[in-house]
């Protein structure tokens, strides 16, 4: 996989952290400027949806997890920098059905062993659902 490079579901491993091109297109809504999030792959689904989890740089309601840089690989093995990496990060406590027409998906960065314990931690037990469920049971 290359960094900043569209990757197919099927090469994505738990710990990938994705760019969903249609997902992350950035809009104003209501004055405010919208931008999607990064996803962090969790498990396949179909060959072409999949289960992950959200990546946010703000804490709602203290409902969110809070990541540490520890649970980001700042470098690949060649020494090319992610182009995610921790930045004030917190993962959303949902597992997500991500539908393959958010991408083309765009291979972003990586969780290191002990970013991917924590994502099984956060969200290896929880129901997949959508980000309309998750929505309308946590408002």
């Amino acid at each position: 996989m290359i960094i900043g490079k569209p990757i197919s579901i099927k090469e994505c491993k738990k710990g990938f952290i994705l760019k969903g091109v249609e997902n992350h297109r950035v809009y104003i809504k209501n004055g405010k400027t919208v931008r999607g999030h990064y996803i962090v792959f969790y498990d396949h689904l179909d060959g072409y949806d999949f289960q992950g989890a959200m990546i946010t740089s703000t804490d709602y309601n203290n409902q969110k997890n809070p990541l540490q840089e520890k649970h980001f690989l700042g470098k690949n093995s060649i020494g090319k920098t992610y182009l995610v990496v921790y930045k004030n990060s917190y993962l959303v406590k949902a597992k997500l059905h991500k539908f393959h027409q958010m991408g083309e998906f765009i291979f972003m960065g990586l969780l290191t062993d002990e970013g991917v314990s924590f994502l099984e931690e956060v969200i290896g037990d929880l129901e997949l659902v959508t980000w309309e469920q998750h929505c309308a049971n946590n408002n």
